[in-house]
């Protein structure tokens, strides 16, 4: 309890869960190893969606014990919340430098900041940028290989065909 003037009022403490804290968490859990940390979302209710990949490919088993590591370090009887822990998908745009050396050699779609769209085979991709080989047709001639640096990139994700 505590005096609030002349009344005695309990207060409730509130412990937040924030992304630093997570992200804290998490960097201690992917140290040393092939994971890495793609995103972390955090929604009303304490929803907490963390998504995390490796070069190739993270399983739903490893999602769950990274889950697990997650859940050990953080305290329900301080704060209820929710945790998913899953892989960024094919299907979602790329938000970290991994992605793109991922999936080198794969065909990717960029739409550029300035609103050119380009797609083409990842060649190359480091911190700074990549590489993108444009305008190839089925005999594999007239190929160009284009730099695109990452700050360019308003967004870019594999393509899918069947």
């Amino acid at each position: 309890m505590i005096l609030l003037g002349d009344k005695m009022s309990p207060i409730l403490l509130l412990f937040m869960i924030t992304e630093a804290h997570i992200h804290k968490i998490l960097e201690g859990i992917t140290e040393g190893t092939e994971l890495f940390l793609v995103d972390i979302r955090l929604k009303p209710g304490n929803k907490i969606f963390v998504e995390i990949d490796k070069n190739t490919g993270i399983t739903v088993d490893e999602c769950g014990i990274i889950s697990k590591q997650v859940e050990q370090l953080l305290d329900r009887d301080i704060e209820d919340y929710e945790l998913n822990v899953s892989s960024p998908g094919l299907t979602r745009p790329f938000k970290v430098p991994e992605q793109y050396k991922k999936n080198i050699g794969k065909k990717i779609e960029v739409l550029k900041k300035n609103g050119v769209k380009k797609e083409g085979i990842l060649k190359m991709a480091d911190k700074n940028g990549i590489i993108l080989e444009t305008g190839i047709n089925k005999k594999l001639e007239n190929s160009i290989e284009e730099n695109i640096k990452l700050d360019e990139i308003k967004s870019a994700n594999v393509v899918i065909t069947f």
